[in-house]
């Protein structure tokens, strides 16, 4: 067009390429619908019923009305309608753009799917500049320079097909091969023949050869592709059809140490992998399960959990290709995939670059699926062991309860006995007071009576105790104000803080409900009356006291930390003392007990010696409140 004379036949060219030029923006629009796997049932054919309506009117003025002669040649003039084609194509091209950018914006994760979109809308941004070419056409003596940015958009096309793999190009290639040789010979054959036909008046017989041979000629195309594409994807279709079989047998796997090595073991086999590693979190950062390789000795054991790769995994809920990875202590990463639990980051994947071409969208799809597989089989182990956890404890207790509640019956049983004997010791103890204000050992009397005495009441203390916990146990429960509980027992124990010169200090919250029996007011006076007599017993030179109680959740959580020494839980039961220490106290069983009758918890914790111990109690709270 550029270079002919005649103008009228100039004219006739720019509108036959015109034709062509009508389905730029209509192709690339449905293009991308597939590509995004869009549905457009209305946009789409509309955009197909306007392209035919500019179609039609091709061959009038209302296209191209003349041509004009610039310094580079031939150029059409616009005519009436064009301003219309040139908005349209605008627009169009305007609209795939901002698909782009908005498939772009929802992929927040590096994957290929993200990097195609990434440089497709590159190229097309660059391919927008080739709007140049249509200035001239209304006039405007602006060369048409247009063409550099299709070689522009080429390049770059070109760069995503080979790089990111936006086509599969060897199946491609082979589909455009067998296409053409078939079709080639459904012409060929029906003309090299036709000429000899003709002359014996038979002309008819290589016309309904050629329709017989379109109408065969899907068939064989069909026939001859899947045999192809079987061939070249043979390997790729055997260890991604393993993977997918081996992926559903994980969940029968119960433990973390054999699924790693199960499953490193397994990718290295069947991809032919120089490595794969396993890796699970534990406290914060990420460590080495399991590593698999056959040419590497060591790999990085722990992966602190703020680096880029944990960071862009913890992002991605598909694999991420390792060009998008960093490389871990120099070791270039050819795909990982994250592992969840319960939502969250728990573990991941990393291998190497298969030797023999690179990872494709099956490969990712498949990956998808054996990362899903993984996780559940994760989720599966770590309930299980929850579980055996629970139910270890949960016998535990029983059995202890069990041995608690015989110990209990005895210790009633002899109460009584017990009680006579005491009764006994103190009748002596107080004839061998009179006696003694008659003899010369009065003193040494008076301390053999003084450590009697003492002993007398804490064994009154200690049956007590156990009796009226066997009253109380049978008692109803009840809503109780637990803040006001342990303040009322504070208070019961002021003269005793106040004589040992105890420093005491309390943050307890407000209107804590709890269902509770008349038991649960003593233990809790247990605890601070042994936090009282711990410290009187050690005699620290900071003597302090520290009670909290707070909610957390659906729980009560009351803390009692003294300085009055440390203990374990070999020494906490033992003995019959109240004092800590050395001694120990049965007082703190009964106060245990007495807990887990209210579904709560009991711990404490011991620091260095002379520091003390913080006693800790979980009470659920009546959520009524």
């Amino acid at each position: 067009m550029y270079a002919l004379r005649d103008k009228k036949f100039a004219l006739i060219a720019a509108r036959i390429g015109f034709m062509g030029v009508i389905f730029i923006p209509i192709f690339i629009y449905h293009f991308y619908i597939i590509f995004l796997k869009l549905t457009r049932k209305i946009a789409l054919p509309l955009i197909y019923i306007i392209g035919f309506l500019f179609l039609l009117l091709t061959p009038t003025p209302y296209i191209y009305q003349k041509i004009d002669t610039y310094f580079w040649g031939n150029y059409p003039r616009g005519g009436l309608i064009y301003p219309l084609y040139v908005l349209f194509f605008i627009g169009v091209f305007i609209r795939c753009l901002f698909l782009l950018f908005n498939a772009f914006r929802k992929e927040k994760f590096p994957t290929i799917f993200r990097e195609q979109i990434k440089y497709l809308f590159l190229a097309f941004l660059v391919a927008t500049f080739g709007i140049v070419d249509y200035v001239a056409k209304f006039g405007i003596a602006l060369y048409p320079f247009g063409y550099l940015a299709a070689l522009g958009w080429i390049f770059i096309i070109a760069y995503t097909i080979v790089k990111h793999h936006l086509l599969e190009i060897h199946i491609a290639f082979t589909r455009v091969a067998i296409f053409t040789l078939v079709y080639f010979f459904i012409v060929f054959i029906p003309f090299f023949i036709a000429p000899r036909f003709i002359s014996i008046s038979l002309w008819w017989f290589p016309i309904l050869l050629m329709g017989i041979l379109a109408s065969l000629a899907p068939f064989i195309y069909n026939y001859l592709r899947r045999g192809a594409e079987n061939i070249l994807l043979a390997e790729q279709k055997r260890y991604q059809r393993a993977l997918r079989e081996f992926a559903q047998t994980l969940i029968f796997i119960k433990d973390t140490e054999s699924l790693a090595k199960e499953v490193t073991s397994k990718i290295i086999a069947y991809l032919n992998l120089d490595f794969c590693a396993f890796y699970l979190k534990q406290d914060k950062d990420f460590y080495l399960i399991h590593f698999s390789s056959k040419r590497m000795d060591n790999f990085p054991f722990q992966i602190k959990s703020n680096c880029k790769l944990v960071y862009l995994l913890n992002r991605s809920t598909s694999p991420i290709l390792g060009e998008s990875l960093p490389s871990l202590d120099n070791i270039n990463v050819g795909l990982a995939f994250p592992l969840f639990l319960n939502k969250e980051l728990f573990g991941f994947i990393v291998m190497s670059q298969k030797t023999k071409g690179t990872f494709t969208d099956t490969d990712i799809d498949v990956f998808t699926t054996v990362s899903t597989q993984v996780s559940l089989a994760l989720s599966q182990i770590y309930y299980f062991e929850e579980y055996q956890k629970l139910v270890d404890e949960r016998y535990r207790l029983i059995v202890e309860r069990e041995r608690m509640e015989s110990a209990f019956q005895i210790s009633e049983a002899y109460r009584h006995e017990l009680g006579n004997i005491i009764n006994i010791i103190s009748l002596s103890l107080a004839n061998l007071e009179y006696q003694g204000n008659f003899c010369s050992q009065k003193e040494d009397i008076e301390k053999v009576a003084h450590s009697i005495k003492k002993n007398v009441e804490r064994a009154r203390t200690i049956f007590d105790a156990i009796a009226r916990y066997n009253k109380n146990a049978r008692s109803k429960f009840k809503l109780m104000n637990l803040s006001k509980v342990v303040k009322d027992r504070v208070n019961q124990f002021s003269k005793n803080i106040s004589k040992s010169n105890i420093t005491i200090k309390s943050e307890i919250e407000e209107k804590l409900r709890v269902w509770a029996n008349d038991n649960l007011p003593d233990a809790i006076g247990y605890l601070i009356e042994g936090s009282i007599k711990a410290i009187e017993y050690h005699a620290p030179q900071n003597k302090c006291l520290y009670i909290s109680l707070k909610r957390v959740d659906n729980k009560s959580i009351l803390k009692i930390s003294d300085t009055g020494g440390d203990i374990t839980k070999d020494n906490l039961y033992s003995n019959m003392g109240i004092e800590r220490g050395k001694e120990g106290g049965i007082l703190y069983f009964i106060a245990r007990r007495i807990v887990f009758d209210h579904k709560g918890s009991f711990d404490f914790q011991s620091f260095n010696q002379g520091e003390g111990t913080t006693f800790k109690i979980e009470l659920p709270i009546n959520e009524s409140t």
